[in-house]
């Protein structure tokens, strides 16, 4: 972990940058709180990882059919999973391990096999018991990630009233920045990561999670793919949109959304968003938004590119 400057701390977890900027607290105890949240990050990883052979889910996702014993964490985000798949219809579904890694983007190998699941059936919990049992291999990727995001920040709420948590261009917040003015942060260029369509401006209790093609792209058998899957097709969503922001107070659900909404492309995105605070970049560069959106978007490009310690989204 380094002190990149006072009050912003930056470390690797879930194979992302991370960033906590605490601008009220003096240094000492911005240190502490950033290994605090530095080690429940840690502790989100061990639980809910696809990538590590030693993870919860790993054993899980290897054990199809039994019953094991696994932590309340991986409970808790098997339990969000499905009720995400049954609140959007099967649009958001976590049980397409296989498929991503048919796609060619694997996580730990997993050891073979001849498993069939019952009626289609996904994940059975027992939550006193603090046991699970898969039916299918599952990916917690960015549900994970949002989960992780709401437990550290819960941490620094109970130190600070001012902060920002970015774990990859996803981020939970609270209080109004070091000038109490409100968090600027970038929405990157999907076609230039080094550049930045949008700016918002955000206070209060929030979360910033972000869908996007910018980073994992790559060709299968001539075929560029990618790792958003329709679960409807049980393949790389085909859609003419390249990233979608969702702004809400959660960020566990900000990030099922912003997957949600990227399959519904341009032409469907704006109605089915309901009241969320969304914007997208859809495949010709152009930016669009949710009335809810305007009131936070403080400059749209061409804007000057940002200092590194300005957040992406």
């Amino acid at each position: 972990m380094t002190e990149a400057a006072p009050g912003d701390f930056r470390w690797r977890a879930m194979a992302s940058p991370v960033q906590l900027l605490v601008p009220d607290l003096p240094a000492d105890l911005g240190r502490v709180l950033a290994s605090a949240v530095a080690r429940d990050l840690l502790d989100s990883e061990q639980a809910m990882s696809r990538f590590w052979a030693s993870s919860d889910l790993w054993r899980a996702n290897s054990s199809l059919g039994e019953w094991v014993t696994v932590p309340r964490r991986l409970v808790q985000a098997l339990a969000l999973a499905e009720r995400a798949r049954r609140i959007t219809n099967g649009l958001f579904d976590a049980a397409v391990l296989t498929t991503l890694e048919a796609y060619g983007y694997p996580g730990a190998p997993l050891p073979a096999s001849q498993y069939q699941p019952p009626n289609g059936a996904r994940v059975r919990l027992a939550p006193r018991q603090g046991l699970a049992r898969l039916e299918q291999p599952i990916d917690l990727g960015g549900i994970g990630k949002g989960l992780a995001l709401r437990w550290a920040g819960r941490i620094a709420s109970e130190q600070t009233q001012t902060f920002l948590l970015n774990a990859g261009g996803d981020i939970v917040m609270k209080g109004g920045g070091g000038d109490g003015a409100g968090w600027l942060v970038g929405v990157e260029d999907p076609f230039d990561l080094a550049a930045v369509r949008a700016v918002l401006r955000l206070s209060g209790d929030l979360a910033c999670c972000t869908s996007s093609l910018a980073r994992r792209r790559w060709l299968r058998e001539g075929r560029q793919v990618h790792h958003l899957i329709d679960p409807r097709t049980q393949q790389p969503a085909e859609v003419d949109l390249m990233a979608v922001t969702v702004v809400g107070p959660d960020p566990a659900w900000a990030e099922v959304y912003s997957k949600v909404l990227f399959m519904h492309g341009s032409d469907a995105i704006a109605e089915r968003a309901g009241q969320w605070a969304v914007l997208w970049i859809d495949a010709e560069g152009r930016i669009g938004w949710t009335e809810a959106m305007q009131p936070l978007i403080a400059a749209l490009s061409p804007v000057p590119k940002p200092e590194a310690s300005l957040p992406q989204g």
